[in-house]
């Protein structure tokens, strides 16, 4: 594919610029995606566009495929991207091509002033009004913290931080289960999935720690084993009847 692609400097501030796998993906759909309108597969594609699947990607960029899938979630829930399935694939559409991707003045300006709006809120000063004693009120500036976007993980993030919490449960359930309801807890956003992990490893270790009614059972049917081994071997008198 001839032509070119811009890349602003703002993607320094991007928030998925330290994730290398979803960076990838992003910057394959960026130039792939279609530069003009036009018509594939019976599909109308327009600027910012295209049609292709997870294993398509995979296979162009060494990624897996489930990590094609976290990489798509995450720029979809950053208004990255959207993706809709058609029976072509899943056409995806970069959100803001045009204003990053055109060559007029105006766009430039616009995608000047868009890349300082997204900047850190640590870069920002926030103004608060404060109240005085004697009643009077004064305008305060403050710095605000940089407020952390909760990132769905890894099948390999999870897979080891699994392994570091003594966890023996499948990694990959984990992570389709919670793909599958948005990364909610009930119905709150995820906000920390490590303590989510660790949640699911204490619940693995009181499942399988020992009761009162298990250790019950558990002698009950010893006794009965026992006692049909006996009976087995004739120790039994005739008459008696095993116990359970």
């Amino acid at each position: 594919m001839d032509g070119y692609v811009k890349l602003y400097r703002s993607l320094n501030d991007w928030q998925w610029k330290t994730e290398p796998l979803t960076l990838a993906v992003f910057v394959h759909l960026l130039t792939n995606a279609a530069f003009k309108a036009h018509t594939w597969k019976n599909i109308e594609l327009q600027p910012g566009q295209l049609l292709i699947g997870r294993e398509q990607i995979a296979i162009a960029t060494g990624v897996s495929e489930q990590s094609v899938r976290t990489a798509l979630t995450r720029l979809k829930s950053t208004n990255s991207i959207t993706v809709e399935s058609t029976s072509q694939g899943s056409l995806v559409t970069v959100i803001k091509w045009a204003m990053y991707q055109h060559t007029d003045e105006t766009s430039t300006s616009e995608s000047t002033s868009e890349s300082t709006a997204r900047q850190p809120a640590s870069n920002q000063r926030v103004t608060t009004t404060e109240e005085r004693k004697d009643g009077k009120t004064v305008n305060k500036e403050s710095t605000a913290e940089p407020r952390k976007r909760f990132s769905p993980p890894t099948l390999e993030e999870v897979t080891e931080f699994c392994r570091e919490c003594g966890g023996a449960f499948d990694p990959q359930r984990f992570i389709d289960y919670y793909d599958s309801i948005g990364w909610k807890i009930g119905k709150n956003p995820m906000k920390d999935w490590k303590a989510t992990v660790r949640g699911w490893v204490r619940r693995e270790a009181d499942e399988r720690k020992p009761t009162p009614d298990n250790l019950a059972a558990e002698d009950k049917r010893a006794r009965l084993a026992a006692d049909t081994a006996r009976y087995l071997r004739g120790e039994y008198e005739s008459g008696n009847a095993i116990k359970a």
